[in-house]
């Protein structure tokens, strides 16, 4: 999936059938420049429908083609470019909706359309557009959470849609019902379910509320409470960016772009432009990409303490599997040490030898032998005496050092590379045939780095055997 922002379009257009849709194929063309092949935006721009008001919508860009989806009416119109000219065609057999003014709308793998007002009250309806069958069916979820566009972001990356506005709305009980929220709430789409994740860090006046979101981008949703400062809100990552100050004079354009509609805004290629859609004339505000986001210390919401106890408690229960992992050889010891059983006397040419109750071979002659024994004809001379130097050091209680081995093996004024290939070949064939006789996984001759340089290993037993 790719990148997530905003622009604007201006369309005109009427009822298919009754007269011919027209469009403003600069602000088209504009949208298609676009480097990425995601574009999300909603539309400020008056919408002329045959005889209804004009309405601003919703405009998807997906690759090279765009989908326009305005408020309330539930159409959608397809919109490609083709041999140099625009090609705008009604995909959808809508009658008319009415409760999605304000919708927010988004693309993955089909189109989505969440909340609204309409009929005078707000909803919290996810809404697909199945294409097979020309029309929207109702996305069942694990509750409502009405939502009018602020504060709505989706992010294709994790594939969650985020909240942070809630606007309760019921005027058909009482014409003053209205109350506002502001939770970071996440819907993860494959589930269907939302989660209140926590408060926004936010406090908006009756001033400000509605300047808020001016732009997405590929890193998040811009932000401006008031004042010259403007922010990036990545939801996902629970951070906020800052972007810098603008001149007032920018700052209000960019008000009157949001509430008045007579310009549109778009980040194309990392400019943000303003279009003056009524002179059709461009103006470059600034530039903007990921060099100029400063991270801030305050996040963009306080996570919830159910949350924040839930995360302990994930890490409560993989902490013995961390652990477990971490000390994994340490244990592997340990456990042999367990499972190689207690010593008892077994006579051998009139002595006896320390052995354990596993240690008995039976030797061709229908005799008991001692799989040490077994191990020790098993050997080359060469793999013997490396064993029984291993075994000398280790009960000394000291380790065997590299150039001890190199030695052994005849290789000390060999290159690196013919002593390293030496090693790990006797080694491991000792450690192989040791396996076999034993039945067991386990290493005779293991080996550590060296506490004083750590790029040399130290050679040790697993196992006290006697192959003298």
């Amino acid at each position: 999936m790719k990148h997530l922002f905003s622009s604007c379009l201006i369309f005109l257009f009427s009822i298919p059938g009754f007269s011919q849709i027209q469009f403003d194929a600069t602000a088209i063309r504009i949208l298609l420049s676009d480097s990425l092949s995601y574009h999300r935006t909603y539309c400020r721009q008056p919408i002329a429908w045959d005889d209804f008001a004009h309405n601003p919508g919703n405009a998807i860009k997906t690759d090279s083609i765009i989908y326009f989806i305005p408020d309330q009416y539930g159409a959608v119109f397809k919109i490609q470019e083709i041999a140099d000219s625009i090609l705008v065609t009604r995909i959808d057999r809508t009658k008319y909706s009415g409760l999605t003014a304000g919708q927010y709308c988004f693309y993955d793998k089909h189109l989505y359309s969440y909340g609204g007002y309409g009929f005078w009250h707000t909803n919290g309806q996810l809404r697909i557009y199945l294409e097979d069958k020309k029309e929207w069916d109702i996305v069942k979820l694990n509750e409502i959470i009405p939502s009018t566009n602020f504060f709505t972001w989706y992010d294709p990356k994790e594939k969650t849609l985020w909240c942070g506005r809630q606007d309760y709305v019921n005027e058909v009980l009482d014409a003053k019902t209205f109350k506002t929220g502001f939770d970071a709430c996440r819907l993860n789409l494959k589930e269907q379910k939302w989660e209140k994740r926590g408060s926004l860090n936010f406090a908006p006046t009756n001033s400000n509320v509605y300047e808020a979101i001016y732009l997405e981008t590929p890193y998040g949703v811009m932000v401006n409470s008031g004042g010259p400062k403007f922010e990036i809100w990545n939801f996902s990552e629970n951070r906020k960016y800052d972007i810098g100050s603008i001149s007032d004079s920018l700052r209000m354009l960019f008000i009157g772009t949001m509430l008045k509609g007579e310009h549109s805004l778009f980040l194309i290629n990392e400019q943000i432009l303003i279009y003056d859609h009524i002179n059709k004339m461009v103006i470059k505000a600034f530039t903007f990409g990921k060099r100029n986001l400063t991270l801030q210390k305050e996040a963009v919401y306080e996570l919830n303490s159910g949350i924040l106890s839930n995360n302990w408690m994930y890490f409560l229960i993989l902490l013995p599997f961390i652990l477990l992992i971490y000390y994994r050889k340490y244990l592997q010891r340990i456990w042999q040490n367990l499972t190689m059983g207690h010593p008892v006397i077994s006579q051998s040419n009139n002595r006896s030898v320390l052995v354990s109750p596993s240690s008995l071979h039976t030797n061709g002659n229908g005799g008991k032998e001692s799989k040490e024994q077994v191990l020790k004809n098993q050997l080359t001379n060469l793999e013997l005496a490396l064993v029984r130097q291993l075994s000398k050091d280790t009960k000394s209680g000291f380790r065997t050092q590299t150039e001890m081995i190199d030695h052994i093996l005849g290789t000390e004024k060999k290159t690196d590379a013919v002593q390293k290939k030496q090693r790990s070949e006797v080694l491991g064939s000792i450690n192989k045939k040791y396996g076999k006789v034993y039945n067991t996984p386990q290493l005779l001759i293991d080996k550590d780095r060296s506490e004083s340089d750590g790029r040399l290993y130290e050679y040790f037993l697993n196992q006290d055997i006697d192959l003298s």
